[in-house]
């Protein structure tokens, strides 16, 4: 009797502990203190994503912002005029959008390091008559 009551009470602590550590995981993902690893962004990296407004003519480049954090920048384009795409040269990164034909699009780029780039048109000799203008990242 006593051996049964003992097996009993074997299998009814393994069950409370399996309880008490599933309450335990459970809360410590509840609370974020628990990251997969890699989906966490390092210790002191600023993570930013900016919308820019961007109206391309003939050659002109207007940008809503002048700036932006380091980060993505997505930028919605509206060329009124002219066959014209707009690129970024400079710490390393040179990316043009798609050359359009008056028209609206959205161009995409990841800016890494912090610094001066040169914002451009490079559809012909446009840079050279003066669609370029300077875009700083924080």
């Amino acid at each position: 009797m006593c051996l049964v009551i003992g097996d009993l009470m074997q299998k009814l602590l393994n069950v409370k502990t399996k309880i008490a550590v599933s309450c335990l995981v459970f809360a410590i993902l509840a609370t974020g203190a628990f990251t997969a690893a890699g989906s966490a962004a390092p210790t002191g990296a600023k993570i930013s994503s900016t919308t820019i407004r961007s109206t391309l003519s003939n050659y002109k480049i207007k940008l809503s912002k002048k700036s932006a954090k380091r980060g993505t920048v997505t930028f919605k384009i509206t060329n009124k005029r002219g066959y014209h795409d707009l690129c970024f040269r400079g710490k390393g990164i040179k990316k043009c959008s798609k050359k359009i034909n008056k028209g609206k699009m959205t161009f995409k780029i990841k800016f890494r390091k912090k610094g001066t780039y040169t914002a451009y048109c490079s559809v012909g000799n446009h840079e050279k008559l003066g669609m370029k203008t300077k875009f700083k990242v924080r």
